[in-house]
C-alpha cells in the first residue's frame, strides 16, 4: 500500500502544478472596434495642433491591434500622453546631445 500512496501523492502534485500552470497561461479576450472607429476617437483625443493626425491615429490603432491593448479611452489618453512628452508628436524629433545621423 505505501507504493499506492507515493503515486496517489505524486498524481495531486502534477493536478496541482497543472492547475497552477493553466492559471498562469490565461490570457483576457480583447473586444476589437473597428480600425476606423478607434483611430477617430484618437484623432478626438490628440491636441489640435498635431500634424498628420490621421497617420498618427492609424499608426496608433495598428499598434494597439498588434500587440493586443485594448482601445478604451484610459489607454488611448495614457499612449497620447506619453507620445507627447517624448516626441512632441514629431516622427523624427531632435534630441538634445545626439549627433546628426551622418556626422563622423
Amino acid at each position: 500500500m505505501p507504493g499506492s500512496l507515493v503515486m496517489l501523492y505524486r498524481f495531486a502534485i502534477l493536478i496541482v502544478m497543472l492547475w497552477l500552470t493553466s492559471c498562469a497561461t490565461q490570457t483576457t479576450h480583447v473586444e476589437r472596434r473597428p480600425a476606423a472607429e478607434v483611430q477617430s476617437q484618437i484623432v478626438l483625443l490628440m491636441p489640435q495642433t498635431v500634424r498628420d493626425s490621421n497617420d498618427w491615429a492609424a499608426d496608433i490603432q495598428v499598434a494597439f491591434d498588434h500587440l493586443g491593448i485594448e482601445t478604451d479611452k484610459s489607454h488611448l489618453c495614457a499612449a497620447l500622453a506619453v507620445i507627447a512628452q517624448e516626441s512632441g508628436f514629431e516622427a523624427d524629433p531632435k534630441v538634445p546631445g545626439q549627433c546628426a545621423p551622418n556626422a563622423s
